[in-house]
């Protein structure tokens, strides 16, 4: 009988546990996120950017609901907003591509320091990211011992090489623009190593002949 009582009590305990953390979770529909938007442009309404806000950086939510929240917020000049917006992109806590873009977009019309650093601190984290999700496949592969192993590898290297040639071209490209004398030096350094592919140095001599400086 004490058994059969402390079954029930264990159970009861659950079921409020989980009831719970079920009311604290909301799923928010696109008409909630319109409603909050309004309420914010035309009331001034704090709570209701608190909740575009939560929203937009809930991953519980559905993408389509958090980019919508975000295309919300990218309307609106608020310290809460800039802040919850670098908060997402420097973490990329952000899956969804399209919602990352627009973050980032949105974040490039701030000028804010802080914007910068975190445009910087995503860059690094994606990097990051990237790695790690190359090093989970490269020993998925390993482990499946496949006959075409190697081949696999090379294409992997192909792609790895050709991103990374792309990545030192869009940095080049982007120093090229700036009229600092500091960049001289580093498209210099571009131009003269052998380990950037030929085209990456050929676009740095070719911005180098346009600077005019000793």
């Amino acid at each position: 009988m004490m058994v059969y009582f402390s079954k029930h009590i264990i159970l009861l305990y659950l079921v409020i546990f989980f009831a719970g953390c079920a009311a604290k979770y909301t799923a928010y529909s696109i008409e909630e996120v319109e409603k909050h938007k309004y309420r914010y442009i035309n009331k001034q309404s704090e709570k209701s950017l608190d909740i575009l806000i939560k929203i937009y950086q809930d991953p519980n939510q559905t993408d389509e609901v958090r980019l919508l929240a975000i295309n919300a917020l990218s309307d609106i000049t608020h310290p809460k907003v800039i802040n919850a917006i670098q908060t997402s992109v420097s973490s990329t806590n952000i899956i969804n591509l399209n919602l990352m873009i627009k973050s980032v977009e949105t974040l490039s019309k701030y000028k804010d320091f802080g914007s910068v650093d975190s445009l910087i601190s995503g860059l690094a984290n994606t990097e990051k990211k990237v790695m790690e999700t190359r090093e989970i496949i490269i020993n998925a592969i390993g482990e499946n011992g496949t006959e075409d192993e190697i081949l696999t590898l090379l294409d992997l290297y192909e792609i790895s090489k050709a991103n990374h040639a792309r990545m030192n071209n869009l940095l080049t490209m982007r120093l090229g623009s700036l009229g600092d004398e500091k960049v001289i030096p580093i498209l210099m350094n571009i131009a003269q190593d052998k380990e950037v592919d030929i085209y990456t140095r050929n676009r740095a001599v070719e911005i180098l002949a346009r600077k005019e400086s000793p």
